[in-house]
């Protein structure tokens, strides 16, 4: 239950400030948390809302993402860009 509410948290800041550091824990939750449901395609989605405001560790996350086709058609030209 506390990764619930923890998810309810991090999106409400995330929509409300378009703060990256909440963007990338939405997708962190999305992608490999326990207790929530694993959404790739939500995970790449919240990445991506981070990277766009160059947040580091969503544009690594995004490469892996890439490297290994979670949540997206693999690509591993976009890999290398990324990481």
């Amino acid at each position: 239950m506390q990764y619930k509410t923890a998810l309810a948290h991090y999106k409400k800041s995330s929509h409300a400030g378009g703060y990256p550091e909440s963007q990338h824990n939405v997708g962190v939750m999305y992608e490999k948390v326990q207790g929530v449901a694993v959404y790739d395609k939500q995970a790449f989605y919240w990445y991506t809302k981070a990277v766009k405001q160059g947040y580091a560790s969503s544009q690594v996350n995004l490469g892996f993402m890439y490297n290994y086709g979670k949540g997206v058609k693999q690509d591993f030209e976009q890999k290398g860009i990324l990481v």
